[in-house]
């Protein structure tokens, strides 16, 4: 391998890595186990349409700031997004983790993106959970083919599991798919 290549190569893995960790953020942890980092699921081939990121900051009278990542930059089409609170113990907005991460594509869902994404995620959430992956897609593709409303779709060990459709006043369906950390 040249040398030029060599360099080439490094500078695309750092120009990825930097992307992934959204321009210079430290990769998000779960406040407890049981869901993935954040960049292990935007390091996911799946989720490689995700290009545009915004974050909002922490408040204190919201309790809560949300890192997005869409398919456009205003309108997108799919987002996953990532709920931030304070770390237990922690100096408020300087330490925050992360509580839940939500799937959103809008609907009609475009079988070439949204379904693998749907999978990928899935996949990565019954890793670190005790949730049967099987089980909890068949349930989800049940709810997107009647368009259930959103609501409670499983819970079990230390994940909620929240999906089926809402409707933007101004871009219409879409179909939403919620891993939450129970609280005890």
């Amino acid at each position: 391998m040249s040398v030029r290549l060599a360099i080439a190569r490094s500078a695309a893995v750092l120009s990825l890595a930097a992307a992934l960790a959204g321009c210079g953020e430290r990769d998000l942890a779960p406040c407890s186990p049981g869901l993935p980092h954040s960049s292990e699921l935007l390091g996911d081939p799946a989720f490689s349409a995700l290009t545009y990121h915004r974050r909002v900051e922490y408040e204190a009278r919201r309790g809560v700031a949300y890192d997005l990542w869409g398919d456009a930059r205003f309108e997108y089409r799919t987002g996953l997004e990532f709920e931030l609170v304070p770390v237990e113990g922690g100096r408020g907005a300087d330490e925050l983790c992360m509580r839940s991460v939500s799937l959103r594509f809008a609907e009609p869902a475009s079988a070439a993106t949204a379904r693998p994404m749907l999978h990928a995620l899935i996949d990565r959430v019954a890793a670190h959970s005790t949730l049967d992956a099987s089980v909890l897609e068949s349930r989800l593709a049940q709810l997107l083919e009647i368009g259930a409303p959103y609501g409670l779709a499983m819970r079990q060990g230390a994940i909620e599991v929240d999906a089926g459709r809402i409707t933007h006043p101004s871009r219409g369906e879409f179909f939403v798919v919620s891993f939450s950390l129970v609280r005890s």
